[in-house]
């Protein structure tokens, strides 16, 4: 079977969907992005990446609000276009395409591949923003989502996301439950982890921080709660990882007016390749997310997976079930810093009370065997469906 994935950035969150079926041998695979994953490759899978020039509004100020992210869209959705049109005309025409409604690369998917058995995955892009539908903020995403519904088969990653699409479409979309490598996200597979000149593995304290956004990083109260942690903690030390460079140099230019015995303390890693990043969770006591926004599942599972205690800022629990995989760190400054204290107490005696999130608990229905089969069998029988009615079937 040929088959087709269409994503803003590769991998993105079809990673898991894409290395499953490519491992299987009657199945040729091809991913096509804007963005990649620097040094990431997925065995048997094949990548073709669109070139996107900027996309800045050239409208000028008087453009109504929601245009740019829409006209944004269109212009993405318009270069995969071109490039899929390419493929298609050197007779790539897959069985089956899977994408995501991110930014807009599948916009025109139907115009290339009409004959083609589409299946669309809800993205982030719905957890954006708490505003309303209709809103500005709100509007280019309900109309991505309004399209991608029309997708022969239509899934979300939670059900927070169905509950934010707008009006009945929800009904329209199914859940895929997350669901995480624990083979490849393992203490068993990790290397010491590098940050600053030191190297950490497990069992070297360490509190790994995923800095989200500038507003998050600013807080004075967060920075003094840090220092009291240091202070209480003398032998543990805290990296900050975030892939956005305004995030890490703000951490840079906080940490330059700090002492230099919390200086050398604290550490900043910017974009790692994927085996780091596992290294820098496994060598994780605890992994904390500070974020404005919602966290993908996905995350949450993968530092679950690599032993890590998971303490979580967003204002968003991603959905029910996920959300008995961390502890929520909110409350007063001495809240927040005597659960940051105890989960790192917990972490470093390898206690289990209070924390579903080690290797103890962990294992249970989020891995790929418990997840994957199951979602491609309910692919599969919905495709043989519709190839019956449209004599499509390859």
């Amino acid at each position: 079977m040929r088959v087709l994935f269409c994503n803003y950035s590769f991998p993105g969150r079809l990673a898991p969907l894409a290395s499953w079926l490519a491992a299987q041998s009657d199945n040729e695979v091809l991913f096509a992005s804007c963005f990649e994953r620097r040094n990431f490759k997925i065995a048997g899978v094949r990548q073709v990446y669109t070139k996107l020039k900027s996309l800045k509004n050239t409208a000028g100020i008087s453009q109504d609000p929601y245009l740019n992210d829409m006209s944004g869209a269109i212009r993405i959705g318009r270069k995969m276009q071109s490039t899929l049109t390419y493929l298609r005309d050197s007779g790539f025409i897959p069985d089956i395409i899977l994408y995501s409604s991110m930014n807009g690369p599948a916009l025109f998917l139907e115009q290339v591949y009409p004959d083609s058995f589409r299946i669309a995955y809800l993205d982030e892009i719905l957890l954006r923003t708490t505003a309303g539908h209709g809103s500005d903020v709100q509007f280019a995403s309900d109309l991505i989502a309004i399209h991608s519904a029309s997708a022969n088969l239509c899934y979300a990653f939670t059900d927070k996301q169905i509950n934010r699409c707008p009006g009945r479409l929800g009904e329209l979309y199914r859940v895929i439950p997350p669901a995480v490598d624990d083979i490849f996200f393992s203490r068993d597979q990790a290397q010491p982890f590098k940050a600053g000149l030191s190297f950490f593995s497990y069992g070297n304290a360490m509190l790994s921080i995923a800095a989200k956004d500038e507003k998050s990083i600013s807080s004075r109260e967060l920075w003094i709660i840090l220092i009291e942690f240091l202070q209480i903690k003398n032998n543990a030390h805290i990296c900050f990882c975030t892939p956005k460079e305004t995030v890490m140099h703000l951490i840079i230019r906080i940490m330059q007016r700090l002492p230099q015995q919390f200086r050398d303390r604290i550490h900043v890693s910017g974009f790692l390749r994927l085996e780091d990043y596992r290294n820098m969770l496994c060598a994780s006591s605890v992994r904390l997310y500070l974020s404005e926004t919602a966290v993908a599942p996905d995350e949450f599972l993968e530092a679950a997976a690599c032993g890590a205690f998971v303490l979580n800022s967003a204002p968003i629990a991603p959905n029910d079930s996920i959300s008995a995989l961390f502890l929520k760190w909110s409350g007063t400054r001495s809240d927040r810093l005597s659960l940051l204290v105890n989960a790192f107490d917990h972490a470093s005696a390898g206690k289990c009370d209070n924390n579903p999130i080690t290797p103890a608990f962990f294992p249970g229905p989020y891995n790929y065997e418990a997840i994957l089969p199951n979602h491609f069998a309910e692919i599969e029988k919905e495709y043989v469906k519709w190839a019956d009615v449209n004599g499509s079937a390859r």
